[in-house]
C-alpha cells in the first residue's frame, strides 16, 4: 500500500512538473512572439527612417547651388570698374547668373559677344535682381545705381522695413541662391504705391582676379 501511495505522488508530481513545464514554455512563446512583434515594427521604422534619411540626401543634393571660378580677362572701359570680361562661356543669350565673392553678391553675368562673360558689378545701371529685406522678408528688385549704392525698389507698402535691415538675395528669380548677403540699408522712400530703399552694398573689393559664377542656383532646374 506504501508503494502505491508512492507511485501515486511521484506520478502526481511528475505530472505537475510536465504541467509547469508546459505552461512556462507556453508563456515564454507568447512573450517571445510579443517581444518578435515590437522588434519587427522597430525594424519597420529603422528601415522607414533610413529611406527617409536617403530621401533628404537626394533632396539636399538637389538643392546644392553650383559655382564656377572665373578669372577677369579685362576690363569694358579701363575708368569703369563696375563692367568687365570674365574666362567664362554664357551658353545661352538669355541666361543670367549670379556673381559671387566671399557670400557676397557682387553682380551678375550675361553673354556678351561670342558668347564670352559679361560681368557687371552691383553698381552698374543694367545689374538688377531679386532680394529680400529684413526680419519681414519684404521682396523687391536690387538695381544698380552706382559703384557704391544700390536701389532695392517695388517693396510692398505693407511690409515693415528698416534702416539698417540687411538685404539678402531671395533667390525667386534663378540668378542667385537664397541668402548670399547684398548690403544694409541707408534710406527708404515711399511712392505711395511701393517702398524704395536705398542700400550700400557689402562688396567694394572692385579689383579682385577671381570671382564665382553661379551656374546653377539651389533647387533650379536650368
Amino acid at each position: 500500500m506504501h508503494f502505491v501511495k508512492s507511485f501515486y505522488l511521484e506520478t502526481q508530481n511528475d505530472i505537475f512538473d510536465t504541467f509547469n513545464e508546459h505552461f512556462y514554455q507556453a508563456e515564454q512563446i507568447r512573450t517571445l512572439r510579443a517581444e518578435n512583434q515590437k522588434l519587427e515594427q522597430k525594424s519597420q521604422l529603422i528601415d522607414h527612417f533610413y529611406q527617409e534619411l536617403q530621401a533628404l540626401k537626394n533632396h539636399e543634393k538637389a538643392l546644392k547651388p553650383e559655382l564656377a571660378i572665373a578669372r577677369v580677362i579685362a576690363f569694358v572701359d579701363i575708368m569703369n570698374a563696375q563692367k568687365f570680361w570674365l574666362d567664362f562661356q554664357v551658353q545661352n543669350p538669355y541666361d543670367i547668373h549670379g556673381l559671387v565673392s566671399d557670400n557676397m553678391a557682387v553682380g551678375i553675368v550675361k553673354q556678351g559677344e561670342g558668347n564670352a562673360a559679361l560681368a557687371l558689378l552691383n553698381g552698374h545701371s543694367e545689374t538688377a535682381y531679386a532680394v529680400k529685406i529684413g526680419a519681414s522678408n519684404a521682396i523687391g528688385v536690387a538695381m544698380g545705381k552706382n559703384k557704391d549704392t544700390m536701389i532695392v525698389k517695388y517693396i510692398s507698402s505693407y511690409k515693415k522695413i528698416n534702416i539698417g535691415d540687411e538685404v539678402v538675395t531671395s533667390g525667386l528669380d534663378g540668378i542667385f541662391y537664397r541668402n548670399v548677403k547684398v548690403g544694409k540699408i541707408t534710406q527708404i522712400y515711399n511712392n505711395n504705391v511701393y517702398l524704395e530703399a536705398v542700400v550700400k552694398p557689402y562688396f567694394q573689393d572692385h579689383h579682385k582676379n577671381f570671382y564665382y559664377v553661379v551656374t546653377k542656383p539651389k533647387g533650379s532646374t536650368k
